[in-house]
């Protein structure tokens, strides 16, 4: 079982293996710092986060996609449930640092007993990129929060 998730690792793109990495490195950052922090300055943190810039333009949707698999792939390697407020924040970071235009958002809804429910999510161009719901426009995004 290890010897397979190792090769199948091995086999991905260079660049896809330091995503992995790089994800699995986020989820735990974002993890620990919620546990310790407020949100608000997790997300100072996260804006001062350097983009790198980029030559060419790039296929944000591959991109996009490549970073999706592997905050998902990652978030398997973590111990306990991974939310999606540590989701979205580890998508977001990795994105910004490959210069994307992506956004954190966070949206509220009551449930059908009347609970207050939240979800986060990660949005580049008016597709959502990580936290697909099948019933996301049921939640009320809050304003986007300055970079």
């Amino acid at each position: 079982m290890i010897l397979a998730k190792a090769r199948s690792f091995l086999r991905r793109s260079p660049f896809e293996r330091r995503l992995l990495v790089s994800a699995w490195l986020m989820l735990v950052l974002a993890r620990v710092g919620l546990l310790l922090f407020q949100f608000g300055t997790i997300h100072r943190l996260q804006s001062r986060i350097k983009i790198k810039p980029r030559s060419k333009p790039r296929d944000w949707r591959e991109v996009d996609e490549q970073v999706a698999d592997a905050v998902q792939v990652a978030s398997r390697y973590i111990p306990g449930p991974v939310t999606c407020l540590p989701r979205a924040l580890a998508a977001a970071t990795l994105l910004k640092r490959l210069g994307s235009p992506a956004h954190l958002r966070i949206g509220v809804a009551r449930g059908e007993s009347g609970e207050f429910q939240a979800h986060a999510w990660v949005e580049n161009e008016g597709r959502v990129i990580i936290g697909v719901l099948e019933d996301l426009n049921r939640y009320s995004p809050f304003p986007s929060m300055p970079e």
